[in-house]
Order: C-alpha cells, then sequence, then structure tokens
C-alpha cells in the first residue's frame, strides 16, 4: 500500500509541466538627451563668478566675505561655535545639557538657466539657541533656511530676506 502511494505521487508529479523561468527583467539603460555641443558644454563648465556677500540677522553681521566659485566648483563657508553657558543654569531632569552652539552655513552653487544664460542658487542654513536665559540649548535651537535661485550680471547687486531677520546681500564682482 505505501508502495502504490509514493508511486501514484510520483506518477502525478511528473505529468505536471515544469514552471516557465522567471522573466529576466532589466530596466533599460538612461537617455541622456543635451541640446548643447560638447564645445558649449565645456564653455559652461568653465565660466567663474566672484562675489561679496553679506549675511546678516537683527542688524548684526554673522559672516562677510568674498565666494568664487566655477561651472565645476560651488563655492562654501561654514561656521560653528560652542561655548558653555553664560548664565548659572541648572540640567533640567533628564536633559543632557551641552552649552550654548550655533552654526553657519553658506553655499553658492552656479546653473545654466534658459539655454547658455548663467544663473546661481543661494544656501544658507543658520542655528542658534533658543532661549534668551543664556543657558544654550535648554530651550531648543532655531533653524533658519534660505534657497534662492538667481542672476546677476557683473557689477549687479541682489538682497535676498529669510525668517528671523536673516538677510544677505550680494554683489557680483565679474
Amino acid at each position: 500500500m505505501t508502495i502504490w502511494v509514493l508511486l501514484a505521487t510520483a506518477t502525478a508529479a511528473a505529468a505536471l509541466p515544469a514552471p516557465p523561468p522567471p522573466l529576466a527583467m532589466r530596466a533599460p539603460p538612461p537617455v541622456f538627451q543635451t541640446s548643447m555641443s560638447q564645445e558649449a558644454r565645456q564653455e559652461l563648465l568653465n565660466r567663474k563668478a566672484s562675489f561679496d556677500v553679506d549675511v546678516r540677522a537683527g542688524g548684526q553681521e554673522l559672516w562677510s566675505g568674498p565666494m568664487r566659485l566655477n561651472g565645476r566648483t560651488p563655492a562654501s563657508f561654514s561656521r560653528q561655535k560652542s561655548d558653555a553657558a553664560v548664565g548659572d543654569c541648572t540640567p533640567v531632569e533628564g536633559y543632557s545639557y551641552r552649552g550654548v552652539r550655533s552654526s553657519l552655513s553658506v553655499t553658492l552653487n552656479m546653473n545654466v538657466f534658459e539655454g547658455s544664460k548663467t544663473g546661481f542658487r543661494l544656501s544658507i542654513n543658520w542655528e542658534r539657541p533658543g532661549d534668551a536665559s543664556g543657558c544654550g540649548g535648554q530651550d531648543g535651537i532655531r533653524s533658519i533656511g534660505l534657497t534662492q535661485s538667481f542672476s546677476l550680471e557683473p557689477g549687479q547687486e541682489a538682497g535676498f530676506s529669510g525668517d528671523g531677520g536673516l538677510t544677505v546681500r550680494l554683489k557680483r564682482r565679474d
């Protein structure tokens, strides 16, 4: 009897068709289209620009200085500062006190607008303590970001404003 069940099972299994092999699904290769010639693209990558940049908040200078960039390399500035608290700060239970921290980062990238017109993208991130007691980040950190695309010709100036009184002035030198 046991032989008959095994023989019947083996015969039934042999009668079933084998499943088809799995389909090989491949994504098509990416297609990049450009309306620029290789020479025009190279010329765009080699473009250069210099700016005088002034970043302020609440009437105080956060940073001021020159920035140089080209089509291959953005310009950036960054600063982080940590200090012990000014006031007599008693740590709150369950809170890991780390002092007073602030940071600023400014980045300028070159873009191309409408064919071959040179454009730029400015990104600023500013973090500062959230309290006025001088105890640093016990009340959290306030963070402000500003991202702006623009176009300036040599000699032109532009200004942009963000939240929290953040302002930036840019003057293109060349």
